[in-house]
């Protein structure tokens, strides 16, 4: 039900070919790629690492991915494993890394010094309550001005080739905007989405354990979808409500939530069946839960 960006534009084959390749290069490439892309274009970065520089390209996966607002440790490990060498039939490669960062405005330069995995960082002070209700506050405050720039949306690029409408959504120029709440179901960050399907948070904005509800609970069910597509589509077929958790890896703190929130309902997890099937487990972690 849920459909995904274009995941060959970055297979196909590019006359340019970097090799041999220098972790200093690849790390300096990784600079130019956001790691809250969408999941498909996450994975298909961490399966060039591993397809180049075998288990030893962990350490620049796993860099690169904590920079990015829904990294989670165990989720990164986990995908991690779960690619297989050579990649996605050996057309995922370093290439498709570079030509990423190329469209995003990397240029390539031929570094001489080599990469050192960098030092584990120093353990972060223990925050205080009053310190993480400054911090929601100051999220809310950001989230809140971004959203209230957008206008309702009537229709999208995306939602149109979904073939849903974009109820209670905005548009912000060319962006689709989605509300993200917390735990008090306030708003504290927002899932912007680009025409191309292209997906990104709304950076300085925490989204662990946020949602976007559809509808209203009947039959005491509620369904938990990875995707807005996705959920809508259930929606609309079933009528069931539905919470979106907008990241596989953020399905078992959101299912974690809803539970404590409708005590005896039935807890229903829709994971996107991606290759990887890296979804699939997040949603029997979180049943399990």
């Amino acid at each position: 039900m849920h459909g995904v960006p274009d995941f060959n534009q970055y297979t196909r084959q590019t006359k340019q070919r970097y090799s041999p390749t220098s972790t200093v290069e690849i790390e300096a490439a990784l600079q130019y790629i956001s790691p809250d892309m969408c999941r498909d274009y996450w994975i298909q970065v961490g399966m060039a690492l591993q397809h180049e520089l075998g288990d030893s390209g962990f350490h620049l996966f796993k860099n690169w991915s904590s920079k990015g607002q829904t990294y989670q440790a165990m989720d990164t490990k986990s995908a991690w494993r779960s690619f297989k060498s050579g990649g996605n039939g050996g057309t995922i490669t370093i290439s498709t890394l570079f030509k990423m960062a190329r469209d995003n405005g990397y240029k390539h330069q031929k570094p001489t010094q080599s990469y050192q995995p960098p030092p584990s960082p120093s353990p972060k002070p223990t925050e205080t309550k009053e310190e993480a209700a400054q911090k929601r506050q100051e999220a809310h405050d950001k989230a809140m001005a971004f959203w209230e720039k957008g206008k309702p949306a009537t229709e999208h690029p995306y939602t149109d080739k979904k073939g849903l409408k974009p109820d209670n959504l905005r548009v912000s120029g060319e962006a689709l905007l989605i509300p993200m709440r917390n735990v008090d179901k306030q708003l504290s960050s927002v899932q912007i989405i680009q025409p191309d399907g292209k997906k990104l948070f709304l950076k300085g904005c925490p989204v662990s354990g946020c949602y976007f509800a559809i509808g209203e609970p009947i039959d005491k069910t509620l369904v938990i979808a990875e995707g807005w597509a996705t959920g809508m589509s259930i929606h609309l077929a079933t009528g069931l409500a539905v919470v979106v958790a907008f990241s596989s890896g953020n399905l078992p703190k959101v299912a974690g939530l809803m539970r404590e929130r409708r005590p005896g309902f039935e807890i229903v997890i829709a994971p996107d069946n991606d290759k990887s099937q890296h979804a699939i487990h997040k949603a029997e972690a979180a049943a399990r839960e």
